[in-house]
């Protein structure tokens, strides 16, 4: 995990040639210590402790919900001490083992500590929980309930897409695939792929017919079975991302200059609440 780990970092995902977006300032000082490769959870020990053993970041977090699904015929403790052991590769700190407001998301000084995505993901799944009992089996509301609840969690500010990805995972789980918003399930960026990876995960598990063979697939080798990039080509790619990343910004604040005065967004059950008030 390790080794595949700092190719991300280094290299991106490169069977989608994609660049390693999102990246934080934990994994990436600690994937670029060295040792890492063959003692990753010395070296993230060795960066926390250094923090004064404060740092306690949310990235682990985010990937190890894939987990539930692997270990779905394993014991509860083999599936919490998986997760734990692949949350230190990185994250050692042991913190990770009400309402949004509460959380405080949006403060500029905590918004990436564990337990606030830990929460929102417990929070939002409990406010689904709650609020298809009420529906009675609502049709109509389960499939709107997913896309309300995620939207609403990601207005609060902070790390929104962290609390988004862990919380959505919650969600997903609970809802099921059939009750995911068209709009977005349908239009997600390399979604055949992933449906692909998933379809195979679930053939692994005896979920689904068919043999997934792994050694077949040039999707799991080190490199995506792609050739690796150059440090002076990484470099031209993120000079590319970032110009065009300014020219949307750009693109994006004349188009919010030029709109009526007003909120720019449209969330029509916040409306409906108020008028209920």
């Amino acid at each position: 995990l390790a080794v595949r780990l700092r190719v991300w970092v280094t290299q991106g995902l490169r069977v989608l040639d994609t660049m390693p977006l999102g990246l934080g300032r934990l994994v990436g000082t600690v994937v670029a210590s060295g040792g890492f490769d063959s003692e990753p959870e010395r070296v993230a020990r060795e960066y926390w402790e250094g923090t004064g053993r404060r740092a306690a970041p949310n990235g682990s977090l985010m990937r190890t919900h894939p987990l539930g699904v692997m270990c779905l015929f394993r014991g509860e403790r083999e599936a919490f001490e998986l997760a734990a052991r692949m949350s230190r590769v990185t994250h050692v700190d042991p913190s990770p083992e009400g309402g949004l407001e509460n959380l405080k998301l949006d403060d500029p000084a905590a918004m990436g500590y564990v337990y606030k995505t830990l929460g929102s993901g417990v929070v939002l799944l409990r406010m689904a929980m709650r609020r298809t009992a009420a529906s009675r089996g609502g049709l109509l509301d389960r499939t709107r309930l997913f896309e309300h609840l995620i939207t609403d969690l990601i207005m609060r500010g902070g790390d929104a897409d962290t609390n988004a990805c862990f919380a959505g995972a919650l969600l997903g789980g609970y809802l099921g695939y059939s009750f995911l918003p068209d709009h977005w399930k349908h239009g997600l960026k390399h979604g055949e792929w992933l449906l692909a990876k998933t379809d195979a995960l679930c053939q692994v598990l005896g979920l689904k017919d068919g043999k997934y063979i792994g050694s077949e697939d040039q999707d799991t080798e080190l490199h995506g079975g792609r050739p690796v990039i150059s440090q002076d080509e990484m470099e031209g790619r993120w000079m590319v991302l970032q110009q065009a990343t300014f020219k949307k910004m750009q693109e994006t604040e004349k188009a919010t200059s030029s709109r009526p005065t007003g909120s720019g967004w449209s969330l029509p059950w916040h409306s409906k609440e108020k008028k209920k008030r």
